[in-house]
């Protein structure tokens, strides 16, 4: 039930027009599978999704960022009180990039998740995903496989011309 969830998240956020919306919806299909406690939801939210970006001080940021922008659009706050110092100029070019990036990192776990029955079988339910999350994070590592390749995607099609 729960990944059934998450799946209609990520079409319901690739549907979805606004940037508010989209960022919600790959959240909560993210959140689908990495299945964080009541209370630690952003700290784990970030620890368990590094699994599928990697482990680095810019993963940490950006997925924090992108829970942040997700807890913005889901209170009906407008994302730029959450920009205090950037310039307006910047604040929309940032915000649909990391839009963009949890599009990337939402396909990426969905994808996987549904390349083998095996994956299917770890994420399925509640008590599936439990059992995965509790192995070491080594086992889980091992399991997973290689993280997304988030830098090469945004550079072909977020930024085709090479701006930055």
């Amino acid at each position: 039930m729960r990944l059934t969830r998450g799946f209609e998240a990520w079409t319901q956020g690739i549907n979805a027009r606004r940037d508010d919306n989209r960022i919600r919806q790959f959240v909560r299909a993210i959140e689908a599978v990495v299945k964080p406690e009541i209370g630690k939801t952003r700290k784990q939210f970030i620890q368990r999704a590094q699994l599928f970006v990697g482990s680095t001080e810019s993963s940490r940021k950006m997925l924090g960022e992108i829970y942040d922008l997700r807890s913005c659009a889901e209170h009906l706050n407008d994302v730029r009180s959450y920009y205090i110092d950037e310039p307006m100029s910047e604040i929309d070019s940032r915000t649909a990039l990391r839009v963009f990036q949890a599009e990337l990192i939402t396909d990426h776990v969905y994808h996987r998740i549904f390349e083998t029955g095996e994956f299917q079988r770890m994420f399925i339910d509640d008590s599936s995903i439990d059992s995965f999350w509790n192995k070491s994070e080594q086992e889980r590592r091992n399991l997973w496989g290689e993280p997304a390749t988030l830098d090469s995607d945004v550079a072909r099609y977020f930024y085709p011309f090479g701006g930055s």
